[in-house]
């Protein structure tokens, strides 16, 4: 199947979405596509790796539908489901509690990996620098600070690309456990 086979095809399977998000979705694995045609995989290739229709449909709705459409029924009598919730909201509260605290510290990690990557960035600049005016005084001192200026920043730029990595896999692995999450509710 090629990438306009795919997005027709898509395109059917997602009639539940207005027009906009039709469009977004179908973009947003065109693009996915276009990136992999430009890594050097075929098109037919590129289609294939991601996945059944069905599947990509239903991430889809996952994604895109809110956690409380999800959760609230769609017939009109609420009152035995408002029954229900008002009995279970404590139970709710501390389940939506620990998720925002589990989220925050996934992203204080996150931070916390940049933040360091940052200072070593700026110590080492600021160590070669401050190397040059330290010649002056003792060329030993000079050249251990600016050796360990250029420690720091060497070790700056090794770990920036395995942080970016590590946040966008935090990111992904919160985006699944959001769709476990939203798949008890469908």
């Amino acid at each position: 199947m090629n990438k306009i086979e795919f997005t027709e095809e898509l395109h059917g399977r997602l009639s539940e979405f207005n027009q906009q998000q039709r469009a977004k979705i179908i973009n947003n694995y065109a693009t996915i596509i276009d990136d992999q045609i430009g890594d050097g995989r075929s098109e037919e290739r590129s289609v294939s790796t991601l996945g059944h229709l069905d599947d990509l449909a239903k991430i889809a709705v996952l994604d895109l539908t809110p956690v409380w459409q999800l959760v609230l029924p769609r017939k009109k009598d609420l009152s035995l489901h408002r029954t229900k919730i008002m009995l279970l909201s404590p139970l709710i509260l501390l389940f939506l509690f620990i998720l925002l605290t589990i989220h925050s510290v996934i992203w204080c990690g996150i931070l916390f990996a940049f933040t360091v990557n940052n200072i070593l960035i700026i110590g080492g600049i600021v160590s070669m620098a401050l190397a040059f005016f330290l010649f002056d005084a003792s060329i030993i001192q000079g050249i251990i600070v600016f050796f360990c200026g250029l420690v720091s920043a060497t070790l700056s730029i090794f770990f920036f690309s395995p942080t970016k990595k590590l946040s966008r896999i935090i990111l992904r692995l919160k985006k699944e456990c959001t769709r476990s999450i939203k798949s008890y509710f469908i």
